[in-house]
């Protein structure tokens, strides 16, 4: 009797799934694009609809809608490797994949006059992922207070070693500055890129980062002097590290090498050293 029932209710949705089609088809042919079933729709009317066409799994997602619209782009022109592509990343992927999948797609592709991620459908459809899926903080807990009183016995900064010195003023600059390994890794120490005062550095970026863009000016990055607890002050820690450094290094950035010949370092190896100092808190 349950297998009855299932497969009684499979037919009902697989038949208003074929009604819905069939309507897709009449509103292509009199050239109106509107999705009624869109299952990025944010309307209420969306949301009454979804509780009868879930497949009762805990991940919620839209399976027949999902297939909808999926024949509601082929209709309109949408290739099945556009289709494919989005639909596939809004399923498995955060919002940051998404929107790499519809930049890489922008790249070669267009439907109409549109490039893929300009065209009006794929913005709706962007904007329902966000509505479903908004975006998250990886990490949701920062133990600043535990690194710190690691980072405290590394002292003092004259006796430490270079690799240990690196490794101390990595992690100070990346919690003081709150900013990215790219940034990180750019700082430079040339005349006009790094300024010292008596109460901090300050360093002007001279290379492009992710956050430029035309007529906007990145701020300078600051690291300030810490004079509650000298043995976390990334100001005496920098100017430790400036001085230790000064006859080996081979690149005019910041951060170099703890090992011959002391070039430039990658963002690679400053994430290396951050996750070092913050396993061994």
């Amino acid at each position: 009797m349950a297998l009855y029932l299932r497969d009684v209710h499979v037919l009902l949705i697989t038949s208003f799934q074929y009604m819905v089609i069939d309507q897709l088809k009449k509103q292509t042919s009199d050239g109106n694009s509107t999705c009624p079933l869109d299952p990025m729709d944010t309307r209420k009317t969306n949301g009454q609809l979804e509780i009868h066409l879930t497949n009762g799994t805990s991940n919620g997602l839209l399976i027949f809608p999902s297939d909808i619209l999926h024949g509601y782009w082929t209709l309109i022109g949408f290739s099945d490797h556009v289709t494919g592509v989005l639909l596939g990343s809004w399923r498995t992927s955060t919002q940051k994949h998404i929107n790499s999948a519809r930049s890489a797609l922008s790249c070669f592709l267009s439907i109409g006059n549109f490039p893929v991620g300009k065209h009006p459908i794929v913005c709706r459809f962007l904007k329902g992922a966000f509505e479903r899926k908004p975006p998250a903080n990886k990490h949701y807990a920062i133990y600043v207070q535990t690194v710190l009183a690691y980072l405290k016995t590394f002292t003092p900064n004259r006796g430490l070693s270079l690799k240990e010195l690196s490794h101390k003023l990595t992690m100070l600059l990346a919690l003081v500055t709150i900013q990215r390994k790219q940034t990180l890794i750019h700082l430079n120490i040339n005349n006009g890129c790094m300024i010292q005062s008596g109460v901090q550095f300050v360093f002007v970026l001279d290379k492009h980062i992710k956050q430029s863009r035309p007529n906007y000016s990145v701020p300078p990055v600051i690291v300030p002097r810490y004079t509650l607890d000298p043995d976390v002050c990334p100001y005496l820690c920098l100017e430790e590290y400036l001085e230790k450094t000064k006859h080996l290094r081979q690149s005019v950035n910041l951060l170099v090498a703890a090992i011959k010949p002391h070039c430039a370092i990658g963002s690679q190896t400053l994430a290396r050293w951050i996750k070092i100092v913050g396993i061994d808190a």
